[in-house]
């Protein structure tokens, strides 16, 4: 069985925003939902990605930014060859996460 993980290159504050909305002062947003309902790992670059490397910095000069891909070189250790990753922003970066990761989403 798959684990699912969410990865998102801007960090949000969910559970502020899950407040705002039940007081009804905002929209809802769906990443609580599906983490809640997947049982899914959230990962946000904010939180959790490394300083920026050299290679990161190489890298993005030809895509990106070198945040993207300190995040995507943290995150990408943590996956199995079953695991089903969304990304919910800059899906070009999850490009380079490993090939027998099935990613799904956030193509926008």
């Amino acid at each position: 069985m798959p684990r699912y993980h969410i990865a998102m290159t801007n960090a949000r504050d969910f559970d502020e925003i899950e407040r705002r909305a039940a007081e009804g002062n905002g929209p809802r947003y769906g990443v609580p939902l599906l983490v809640r309902r997947l049982g899914a790992k959230l990962h946000q670059a904010s939180q959790c990605a490394p300083a920026v490397s050299f290679s990161d910095r190489l890298r993005s000069r030809l895509i990106g930014i070198p945040q993207t891909w300190s995040f995507v070189h943290d995150v990408a250790p943590r996956l199995g060859s079953n695991d089903v990753v969304t990304a919910s922003t800059q899906r070009w970066a999850y490009r380079w996460l490993p090939q027998s990761v099935v990613s799904l989403g956030g193509q926008s």
